[in-house]
């Protein structure tokens, strides 16, 4: 993939849930506006070869890389490759994933699912598509590529926040403070 390409990153499992197919589609969609896209799709499951045949059938060997599970020293420069990490889920219980990519300033668009619309304010520092239309993604998708304005906000944005309420630290702080109170009482 060359230097200059713009980058989708999804991670996860390859499951129903997860929609990776769903992602391919909006991918291809994609393809026709931007040729220097590219999507990066992290992880295995049972929807794996179901998802390569898709590729292949659609012609997008070539923009489509498939790698297994990275380790933990490989993910930090992944994320920070990525323009935008992509989780069209349909149910996401907390969403680490995102907490990890929004970490490296790398903004999410996520479908509306509980773990993201506690994490993502919407047009603030990610986007949240409320519904599996391959259309209203492609859009969300496009205007981040091309607003390098919104880009950057949403990037310093989710960075922002996820360093300031989301470190292990920070979280650690809410829950001893929380336990003082209930002990004082």
């Amino acid at each position: 993939m060359p230097d200059n390409a713009k980058v989708l990153l999804y991670g996860g499992i390859f499951e129903k849930r997860r929609n990776p197919d769903f992602l391919i589609k909006v991918f291809a969609s994609l393809t026709r506006t931007f040729s220097d896209l590219y999507l990066v799709m992290v992880g295995d499951g049972h929807l794996l070869n179901k998802c390569k045949n898709l590729v292949a059938q659609l012609g997008l060997n070539e923009r489509i890389i498939f790698t297994s599970k990275l380790s933990q020293s490989e993910l930090p420069s992944l994320y920070r490759r990525a323009n935008l990490f992509l989780l069209p889920s349909e149910y996401e219980i907390y969403g680490m994933v995102i907490i990890e990519s929004m970490y490296f300033g790398t903004p999410v668009i996520s479908s509306m699912t509980a773990g993201a619309c506690e994490i993502i304010e919407d047009g603030i520092d990610g986007r949240i598509v409320k519904e599996l239309d391959l259309n209203k993604w492609a859009i969300a998708i496009s205007e981040l590529l091309i607003q390098q304005e919104k880009y950057q906000e949403l990037s310093l944005n989710a960075e922002k926040k996820i360093k300031e309420n989301f470190l292990w630290e920070k979280v650690a702080e809410c829950y001893a403070k929380i336990y003082r109170q209930v002990i004082l009482r």
